[in-house]
């Protein structure tokens, strides 16, 4: 678990940084069109340091310097997010948040065999998720934000240095494969894409949404908070829930989202309680859905894997660019009908879903053997259970 210290602490500081400034653009704006160009532009940076940082892992070997970078960037960060100009040092957030998810990812699969990881993975979902709880905590009852964010940024550094072993990675690029890994792949990029971009919609409304209510604020960080809690048990018992189902859970979980959405565009009455209950239920689906979706993708994957989870992580990214945009689109019209564009993208990303798994059980999807050595390194074949991990979405 003392690797995972230093993620705890930085998911902690991460998480109140994106609860806290998009509310607090929003009270000063009271504008839907900013608050989604706000999360949009957030989004747009996340999905460049996703590829960014998972090429720049599989082209080096320097692994411990860039647990540093992550830990410490924060540091100049904050001090320009209590700046005027803190609308656009908030994109720079998303950028280096995106580093988290593929470095200790990858640093799972260069440092244990494959019997320990699904321990490490739980203990990483935890320690992330963790960290979602603590910082969901702090922005709802702590006043002086900016020194708790200094002193978890620096405690996440100084934990790192001492923490993180230092060794060399394995470059994993492998160009002659790229192109099959990223065809490979296709079909997993669109639906994230169409899969955070429906997720999306839904997120940037649930401000507008309590407040079309008249609810507090407090349901806002208690919805999650709630979420963040549920999902640390998810996340650690999803791995033996989905297994040998993976392509009827991650179904499910689509499902599921689509009957939150139903109780919002059918008019349902909203109370403090229904809103964090909506909130929750369709959060979580994420644990079930994620566990299932990359344990079926990556598990085919030989190299290439850090430009690979970049993309999946850029296409999630993107997608949700885009879905934020839309309310803001849609600005004219009542909130529920964009939620029925979520409502609609969500049931094309589970027939696109559906698609994906058929084909994977069908012969012709198979790709041929690879020539191997006669001696492989069994930590570059590991079908590990990789997860993105982000402060609150998809």
């Amino acid at each position: 678990m003392k690797y995972y210290i230093g993620q705890l602490l930085a998911s902690t500081a991460f998480t109140i940084v994106t609860l806290y400034y998009p509310l607090r653009y929003y009270e000063q704006t009271g504008s839907t069109l900013y608050l989604s160009l706000l999360v949009t532009y957030y989004n747009v940076m996340n999905a460049i340091g996703s590829y960014f940082w998972g090429w720049l892992i599989d082209n080096s070997r320097r692994r411990k310097e860039l647990f540093l970078l992550y830990t410490a960037s924060g540091i100049p960060i904050l001090f320009g997010l209590e700046t005027e100009a803190y609308p656009y040092v908030y994109g720079l957030v998303g950028f280096i948040s995106s580093l988290g998810g593929p470095l200790y990812s990858t640093f799972i699969l260069e440092r244990f065999d494959v019997d320990s990881l699904p321990k490490q993975n739980s203990l990483l979902s935890i320690a992330t998720i963790g960290g979602n709880v603590l910082g969901s905590l702090i922005v709802s009852e702590v006043s002086f934000r900016e020194p708790v964010l200094l002193t978890l940024f620096t405690a996440a550094f100084l934990v790192s240095a001492v923490v993180m072993p230092i060794y060399e990675g394995e470059p994993r690029a492998d160009k002659a494969e790229r192109r099959n890994d990223v065809v490979t792949t296709l079909r997993p990029i669109t639906i994230m894409f169409v899969f955070s971009f429906s997720a999306e919609i839904f997120y940037i409304l649930f401000i507008p949404l309590l407040q079309s209510y008249r609810l507090p604020h407090s349901v806002y960080y208690t919805s999650y908070f709630l979420l963040y809690v549920t999902q640390i048990a998810l996340f650690y018992a999803a791995p033996r829930i989905v297994k040998g189902i993976e392509g009827l859970t991650a179904l499910t979980s689509v499902i599921g989202r689509m009957i939150a959405l139903y109780w919002i565009v059918s008019k349902m009455p909203i109370t403090s309680v229904s809103a964090a209950a909506l909130f929750v239920a369709f959060g979580s689906m994420w644990s079930f859905f994620s566990t299932s979706f990359y344990s079926l993708v990556l598990k085919r994957l030989r190299s290439n894997r850090g430009q690979v989870i970049g993309l999946l992580n850029a296409s999630g990214d993107i997608g949700s660019s885009i879905g934020s945009f839309v309310p803001s689109l849609l600005n004219e019209y009542p909130l529920y009908v964009s939620y029925e564009v979520s409502y609609v993208g969500f049931a094309l990303s589970g027939a696109m879903w559906i698609a994906y798994v058929k084909a994977l059980k069908t012969p012709s999807s198979s790709r041929p053997p690879r020539r191997v050595s006669s001696q492989p390194r069994l930590r570059e074949r590991i079908p590990a259970f990789l997860k993105v991990f982000r402060s609150h979405r998809p």
